[in-house]
């Protein structure tokens, strides 16, 4: 098995087991909100070129941008995609940045 393969399988699992306990606010790989989400992370964005950046959404929605002229221009053309695919929920579930540029974000900064 390749070690992305092992890496994948690892943070599904923890992805999985973390959806049985209770509420508690998830903070790096664990934030990620679906398994759709975590392997788009973990197989394209992670290996996209810097300038790039990860939004997600609450209600699931969730896009990143990569290969942008900066970091600004990263997080905001994820954030407008973002809001794009959420526009029926953005008032109640808002798009945030959980990544850029491979490093997780605080979302509280993010709000």
């Amino acid at each position: 098995m390749k070690s992305s393969n092992i890496i994948l399988a690892t943070a599904l699992s923890v992805l999985c087991s973390n959806t049985l306990g209770a509420e508690e606010e998830k903070v790096g790989i664990e934030s990620i909100i679906s398994k759709k989400a975590l392997t788009s992370y973990l197989t394209k964005y992670s290996d996209a070129t810097d300038n790039k950046a990860f939004a997600q959404s609450e209600s699931g929605v969730w896009n990143w941008r990569s290969n942008r002229t900066s970091v600004e221009y990263a997080k905001s053309s994820a954030l407008i995609a973002c809001r794009a695919d959420n526009k029926n929920y953005e008032k109640d579930y808002p798009c945030q940045l959980i990544d850029v540029n491979g490093k997780f974000y605080n979302l509280e900064v993010n709000m």
